[in-house]
């Protein structure tokens, strides 16, 4: 680990004795250290003895460092972590497209009620022509909630309902002047013209 990976208040050395060649903090280390040095010495150690004999290795000073001054890409060793309610959160909000069989693709779900209703029909599995080398596009089963508005872009990867029992797929980016509610977003696109490709494709929607 090199010394610019710790916070510069926080520079600390763990030592074997005054002998050792690690019983001073580097002149460099020394200066780029602007709060308190607190060197750790332990007494009748030589060099190998903190490497190699760990009852006399100081595993308490060290714990303290590392969670104290220890910086991980970008988040502190005690840091926060993301929690297990915030994964669920974000698995629960999610949907696959599972193309022809063969290709998945991954849809996050909007946080609104033409989603959710979505969601409730799944497992789905449907024929969808294409339209205009742009789009899939089958009636639902059943009608859902809208709130539609005009999004002016279309993007590569929307899924959105045209009026409230028509489904559709985007593969391209184009202006519109239609009106859509948003029921999610194919989240990787890479690939998802290769895998609509011209003509109907059977395509699966589900949520696991």
């Amino acid at each position: 680990m090199h010394r610019d990976d710790l916070r510069p208040a926080c520079v600390d050395c763990i030592s074997a004795g005054a002998d050792c060649q690690s019983a001073g903090l580097p002149a460099g280390g020394r200066q780029a250290a602007s709060g308190p040095r607190d060197p750790v010495i332990v007494p009748e150690a030589d060099h190998v003895d903190l490497h190699e004999d760990v009852k006399k290795t100081p595993f308490d000073r060290l714990e303290a460092l590392f969670k104290q001054n220890l910086v991980l890409g970008g988040l502190a060793a005690d840091g926060p972590r993301p929690s297990q309610d915030a994964t669920a959160s974000q698995e629960q909000n999610q949907a696959r497209m599972i193309i022809g069989g063969v290709h998945r693709f991954a849809i996050a779900l909007e946080d609104n009620p033409t989603a959710r209703a979505f969601a409730q029909m799944l497992p789905l599995t449907l024929d969808m022509p294409d339209l205009n080398d742009n789009e899939k596009h089958v009636r639902l089963p059943r009608s859902l909630p809208t709130d539609a508005a005009r999004p002016g872009t279309i993007r590569t990867g929307d899924v959105m309902p045209y009026g409230s029992n028509t489904l559709v797929v985007f593969y391209k980016t184009f202006p519109s002047s239609y009106s859509y509610t948003r029921i999610g977003r194919v989240t990787q696109v890479d690939g998802l013209v290769e895998a609509l490709g011209p003509g109907s494709q059977r395509i699966e929607f589900r949520r696991d």
